[in-house]
């Protein structure tokens, strides 16, 4: 019994890491790309809503799981439009209150600060196109809302310096870390290749791991 038990408990330890679990909308964050895909989801839910003419509430249940009530309310006021019976969005050069158009690379940051997470990018002067721009950053806040993390506030270039400092903090850190050598040496060859080597191959044969389990 308790070797069947023993069994079923090291099958799952290996269907999760073959099929790792996906984010879910509201849950707690455990890294800075969950925090990022997140965010990238309210901002694609944002823009569903200008696919089709929506009730009220399919258009709740598209931002509920990622806005707050306060900033979703004011979101649809400043963009929703009536179509007959139904709510529909539409594109313009001049988007307000959307999440920024974020590249979602290594220059969007995370900042976790207190109750809050921020998500933040700088942009670069711009003066081509129908939008022209100087340098400038934007950003969104996260914050608990009924237990899950939600979109609260979107920032154009208004951000509190102490985050932008933070985020200004978190790239030189990164900069001094992949500039040393050693740093290189530990992280790179000390602990990445094993973990890479001893991951990938239980991820590609969980069978091997059985073998050794038993």
């Amino acid at each position: 019994m308790k070797k069947n038990v023993f069994r079923f408990l090291s099958y799952l330890v290996v269907i999760s890491m073959i099929f790792p679990l996906k984010i879910k909308a509201g849950s707690d964050f455990s890294n800075e790309n969950e925090v990022i895909n997140f965010v990238q989801a309210a901002f694609q839910a944002q823009v569903d809503i200008g696919e089709q003419p929506r009730t009220m509430e399919e258009i709740n249940e598209l931002l509920s799981p990622f806005l707050t009530k306060e900033y979703q309310t004011l979101f649809l006021n400043e963009n929703l439009h009536l179509v007959d019976d139904r709510y529909i969005t539409y594109g313009t050069d001049f988007p307000l209150l959307y999440i920024p158009f974020f590249s979602y690379s290594d220059k969007t940051k995370v900042v976790w600060d207190h109750e809050k997470i921020y998500v933040i990018e700088f942009f670069s002067e711009n003066d081509e196109g129908p939008v022209s721009y100087n340098n400038h950053y934007e950003g969104v806040s996260l914050e608990k809302n009924d237990n899950s993390w939600k979109v609260a506030a979107i920032y154009y270039d208004n951000i509190p310096e102490q985050i932008i400092q933070q985020s200004n903090g978190i790239n030189k850190l990164k900069h001094t870390l992949n500039g040393s050598s050693k740093g290189r040496f530990f992280q790179k060859d000390i602990l990445s290749i094993p973990y890479i080597w001893g991951y990938s191959y239980i991820r590609l044969n969980p069978i091997f791991f059985m073998d050794i389990l038993y």
